[in-house]
């Protein structure tokens, strides 16, 4: 008891004495007192269009929220049924499901990327969109895949949560399907600890993707989406702790 004392009164003095230092205050949160684009989520948001040569970009919580939103942002019936690869990591379906949809596999090939004879086989009517995963960082021939998908006017979302920086023939994955996802959990080439995005061109996409993801209260004005009967649906928003450690990340991204 003597020695708690001892060490309020030590406080006490310090404190008059002005014996602790003021650290800066750190804002972390997507929305505050700034403009957006000031915020830390807003930056990083901003370096990530530069980067991508994207026209949008939605910070979320990981890379499976990520996935989810961009199918989300594509305004899908409930229940559809989305292709994607046998081989990858339990996200990817799950994101399918988390969505609201069914996902049925399609098999893989030497490079454990989506088989694209087994996928020309399962293109039916039923399917709605196609999800392909860039395994380990190898690209996922996107070019072959929509060469099936573009006539029957199935979306592609590309899940290059593994391959961050990789590009195929010149271009950045994540930035030839629909939208890409991106995940900057710890193991990731960009680690915040927990956290996740999507990069697309599409302005309806985003909107949807940026009222599920409960980032609303800015970032979507004058996108040409119906937006009103879409509910938000899951909490996805950016968090403190990744937004902080988001903008000290992107510089530099060297090209692999």
């Amino acid at each position: 008891m003597a020695d708690l004392r001892s060490r309020r009164r030590l406080h006490q003095r310090r404190r008059r004495a002005g014996g602790y230092r003021r650290h800066p205050r750190r804002l972390y949160f997507r929305y505050d007192h700034r403009p957006f684009t000031e915020t830390e989520a807003g930056r990083f948001e901003t370096a990530l269009c530069d980067y991508f040569d994207a026209r949008h970009a939605l910070g979320c919580t990981s890379g499976t929220t990520a996935i989810a939103l961009a199918l989300l942002g594509l305004g899908l019936p409930p229940g559809a049924t989305v292709l994607c690869p046998a081989f990858t990591f339990a996200a990817t379906p799950s994101a399918i499901r988390l969505a609201g949809h069914n996902p049925v596999l399609v098999e893989c090939n030497a490079d454990l990327n989506l088989d694209i004879a087994d996928l020309a086989g399962k293109l039916t009517e039923d399917v709605r969109a196609v999800v392909v995963v860039h395994m380990r960082g190898f690209a996922c021939d996107v070019d072959a895949v929509r060469a099936l998908t573009d006539p029957l006017g199935i979306p592609v979302i590309e899940d290059a949560v593994p391959a961050l920086g990789a590009r195929l023939r010149g271009r950045l994955l994540g930035t030839i399907g629909a939208a890409g996802a991106f995940s900057t959990q710890s193991d990731k080439s960009i680690n915040t600890g927990e956290g996740g995005f999507l990069v697309t061109d599409s302005a309806d996409l985003f909107a949807r993707a940026t009222v599920y993801c409960g980032a609303y209260e800015a970032g979507w004005a004058g996108t040409s989406a119906s937006l009103t009967h879409h509910r938000v649906t899951c909490a996805t928003s950016t968090t403190r702790s990744s937004a902080g450690g988001w903008t000290r990340s992107v510089p530099p991204w060297p090209t692999r």
